[in-house]
């Protein structure tokens, strides 16, 4: 994802309110339904895999996850679009 926000900085930068959007919309969704599972020990997360940092019932990992996999997703729906000649 680097290489492609190197590569691709002034066409991505353009989209940056809906980047934005996108990954704080993805934040808001996700929290709740990971803060349920974890309650519900439907999944958990183990010392030895995590560093220890958590917020609002979260570990940091689990937040990075949500927000780099959303950058991701969104980096790459923007550049296909705009390679097809299309707008957003």
């Amino acid at each position: 994802m680097t290489l492609l926000w190197a590569w691709r900085y002034k066409t991505l930068i353009t989209y940056k309110k809906i980047i934005l959007i996108t990954v704080v919309g993805a934040i808001v969704c996700a929290l709740g339904w990971d803060i349920i599972a974890i309650d519900q020990n439907i999944w958990y997360f183990t010392k030895p895999q995590i560093v220890g940092l958590w917020f609002l019932g979260l570990p940091l990992e689990e937040w990075l996850f949500i927000a780099l996999a959303t950058l991701s997703f969104a980096t790459i729906t923007i550049l296909l679009w705009e390679k097809m000649g299309r707008k957003i």
